[in-house]
């Protein structure tokens, strides 16, 4: 077994800096957040459109961040069991409402139907770099900063046909 002797001279650290890498920064917004508030837009479409514009600049001032944005629709936990005891016990009202309004949209706009699983992988994998794509009908850009509407992660998911 060979060590090292005194007289060998040590590896040097390298004097040129470390390959940078870009972060992964996945804002996850809501279906309705927009930039360009009307008269009578929510308070949540506003503060979300208003938080994609400061990411947007973020994103131009440093070029290693590498945000994006995601807005799902009705988020749908019901079939995702291994959450379930992690939600919180929601209002009477909502857990009567919920399941009513929420079949329709499965069965009939399923386009905005949001399954937490699927969603889920597909944030994390927007986080590791997967999923980056230039402007699309269901892909907006502000510069290079992208914002997928649900259609774009349920297609990217292959939850819809392409």
């Amino acid at each position: 077994m060979m060590g090292i002797s005194q007289t060998q001279p040590q590896a040097k650290p390298s004097q040129t800096s470390p390959r940078k890498r870009a972060f992964q920064f996945v804002y996850v917004s809501g279906r309705g957040a927009t930039q360009e508030p009307g008269r009578f837009s929510a308070i949540f479409a506003r503060v979300k459109g208003e938080t994609e514009v400061a990411l947007a600049e973020l994103r131009k001032k440093y070029p290693l961040l590498h945000a994006s944005s995601v807005r799902p629709a009705a988020v749908d936990a019901s079939a995702h069991q291994a959450i379930l005891p992690y939600i919180p016990t929601q209002p009477f009202a909502y857990r009567m409402l919920g399941p009513v309004l929420l079949k329709p949209v499965q069965l009939g706009l399923p386009s905005l139907h949001s399954p937490t699983q699927p969603l889920g992988r597909f944030l994390a994998e927007m986080a590791i770099g997967k999923h980056a794509v230039g402007p699309a009908q269901d892909i907006a850009m502000i510069g290079e900063f992208p914002i997928y509407e649900n259609s774009a992660f349920r297609r990217l998911a292959g939850l819809d046909p392409k």
